[in-house]
């Protein structure tokens, strides 16, 4: 067996073996509010990765809530405590 290192390891669980990985964003609602159509982020999370997304860039919080709904896919975590418009 091949001895990866744990960042290789990592970063295999986003990208496919020929180097390409479709992301798909779904943070939007930290800085701008709930916008039309992700009302229910579980349905639109399950949707995501039915589509053949390799992984979702996403807050902390939406990672813990929906984890079952994130789990087949890479996780990259949006960490920058940025302002939103929520308060």
């Amino acid at each position: 067996m091949e001895n990866k290192s744990m960042f290789t390891r990592r970063l295999s669980r986003i990208f496919r073996r020929d180097g390409r990985a479709f992301i798909v964003a779904f943070d939007h609602g930290l800085t701008e509010g709930p916008a039309k159509g992700m009302e229910s982020p579980a349905e639109v999370l399950a949707a995501i990765v039915s589509g053949g997304a390799d992984a979702i860039l996403t807050s902390y919080g939406t990672a813990r809530r929906f984890v079952q709904q994130i789990a087949p896919v890479g996780l990259i975590l949006r960490l920058d405590s940025g302002t939103t418009t929520l308060g």
